[in-house]
């Protein structure tokens, strides 16, 4: 799985901007105080995705894991994290923050933007020789930005729609979940 499509896939079953989408349609405030919150958020997830890209190398080797092996548990991670949004269609908000800034950081930036399905993909995927951090981390960007865009314009469109969506990427990322066991056990 090294083509940059298929690493794109991957990180937006991870990622799942419409499940982002879904969660940001409902917080409060205008389109103004929502851009802030996105744009926040974005930063969030993108110093997460280039720390756990850059920083797999390290953490493999701190933890004295093989990369399949942490495919492994990546894997594990995108099931759970894929079957709960496959139920749901998009994470539960509580306790929302009026102000664009601390929507940033939560519920937006921690735990949708800078999830713990993208932090273990990205360490999973650039972990792994044939792909590396770089390719891992510009194929996440774009991933990223599609979720800042779905998050920002959710309000305009219908809410039930970006669940459903959400629910289908759910499923995606049960499937690459799967995948990702299968194939570090392989390699194992």
């Amino acid at each position: 799985m090294t083509a940059y499509w298929e690493l794109a896939v991957v990180l937006a079953a991870a990622v799942n901007p419409a499940a982002i989408a879904a969660a940001a349609s409902e917080l409060p405030g205008p389109l103004r105080t929502r851009a802030w919150a996105v744009a926040i958020a974005w930063a969030i997830g993108a110093g997460l995705m280039a720390a756990a890209a850059y920083g797999a190398d390290r953490l493999l080797a701190g933890l004295e894991l093989s990369h399949e092996t942490f495919r492994i548990a990546a894997g594990a991670v995108l099931v759970v994290t894929g079957a709960r949004e496959t139920w749901r269609g998009s994470p539960v908000v509580i306790a929302v923050p009026q102000r664009g800034w601390e929507q940033g950081i939560y519920p937006l930036g921690v735990p949708l933007f800078a999830s713990p399905s993208g932090a273990m993909a990205a360490v999973a995927l650039a972990g792994d020789p044939a792909v590396g951090p770089a390719k891992a981390l510009s194929a996440a960007i774009p991933v990223l930005l599609a979720a800042a865009a779905a998050a920002l314009f959710a309000r305009d469109c219908h809410r039930g729609g970006w669940r459903a969506a959400g629910q289908l990427v759910g499923a995606l990322s049960v499937a690459v979940g799967v995948a990702f066991v299968v194939a570090g056990v392989r390699s194992v």
